[in-house]
C-alpha cells in the first residue's frame, strides 16, 4: 500500500506512512488491512526531536542540534526495535512530544516550573536536573 501511495505526486514517505497508519487503526478489524508490522513510523522532524531527547537515538558530531541530518532509516529501525508488532503505533506519541516542544531543541521542559513527564527516565532531563541540583522523582 505504501508503495502505491508513493507513486502519487506530492506524496512522500511521511504522508504515505501516516495515511496507512490512520487507515490501519480505523479499519483494523476488516479483512483488507495490511500487516501492522509493515507500517513504519513517519520520520519527521518532531519524531526525530522526541526520540533524540528521550535518548532513543544518539546524535553525534555534525548532527548535534540538527535533527534534519538524522537518517530517517535510523528512526524507522529504532521504532521497529521498540515495537516490532506495530512500529507506527509510536508515531503520534513521538510527534506530539516533538511538536508541542515538550522536549525542546536547546534543553528540556524540566527547567520550567512544571515537571517534565519523562523526568524519571529521560537522559536530557537527568543531565539538566543534575546541573540544577533539583530533586528527582
Amino acid at each position: 500500500m505504501i508503495v502505491q501511495l508513493l507513486q502519487f505526486n506530492g506524496i512522500g514517505i511521511k504522508k504515505a506512512t501516516m495515511a496507512i497508519n490512520i487507515w490501519q487503526r480505523r479499519y483494523a478489524e476488516t479483512k483488507f488491512t495490511t500487516s501492522r508490522q509493515t507500517i513504519d513510523i513517519s520520520p519527521d522532524i518532531h519524531v526525530k526531536r522526541a526520540m533524540c531527547k528521550l535518548g532513543l537515538i544518539n546524535m553525534s558530531g555534525s548532527q548535534k542540534l540538527n535533527y534534519n541530518k538524522i537518517d530517517k532509516d535510523v528512526v524507522i529501525y529504532k521504532a521497529r526495535a521498540i515495537n516490532p508488532k506495530f512500529p507506527a503505533l509510536l508515531d503520534f506519541a513521538f510527534w506530539k512530544i516533538g511538536k508541542d516542544k515538550i522536549c525542546k531543541n536547546n534543553g528540556c521542559e524540566s527547567k520550567k516550573e512544571k515537571q517534565c513527564p519523562f523526568e524519571s527516565f529521560c537522559p536530557t532531563a537527568k543531565k539538566y536536573l543534575q546541573k540544577q541540583n533539583k530533586p528527582r522523582l
